[in-house]
């Protein structure tokens, strides 16, 4: 299961069709590597860099990063140390195997990751 914080960022596609794009406040691009490797049909689509002109992070460091796990979008953005996950809201991975529930566990409670009970876990970036 993995946690993402209940910040959101809505987005529209051509047409009209409205839908959610889940948006976490992290190391966004370590974060997202890290997730576009353990998840098949993945890939990071694109990042946005810090101008200068904003109020936080560095002139040309990675501000968000665009990408999708299986379909799925996500954005990543680098929102500094004050912000922090909570598993007050989780997404579940299902799983058709024990080979899978185990290849998930394993990868995505590496480097520094916590295995907590009941299938739940923290993984090295602190979502659960």
């Amino acid at each position: 299961m993995l946690a993402r914080t209940t910040c959101r960022r809505f987005s529209v596609r051509v047409g009209g069709n409205a839908h959610v794009v889940p948006n976490a406040l992290h190391a966004a691009e370590a974060a997202a590597k890290f997730y576009v490797s353990v998840f098949k049909n993945s890939k990071v689509k694109g990042m946005t860099r810090y101008t200068g002109e904003e109020p936080l992070g560095k002139k040309g460091s990675v501000m968000t990063v665009d990408f999708e796990l299986d379909g799925q979008e996500y954005v990543a953005l680098n929102g500094g140390p004050r912000f922090k996950f909570t598993e007050a809201v989780s997404f579940v991975v299902n799983c058709e195997t024990q080979e899978e529930v185990d290849y998930y566990w394993e990868k995505l409670s590496a480097d520094g990751g916590e295995k907590v009970q009941c299938g739940w876990l923290r993984d090295k970036y602190g979502l659960s």
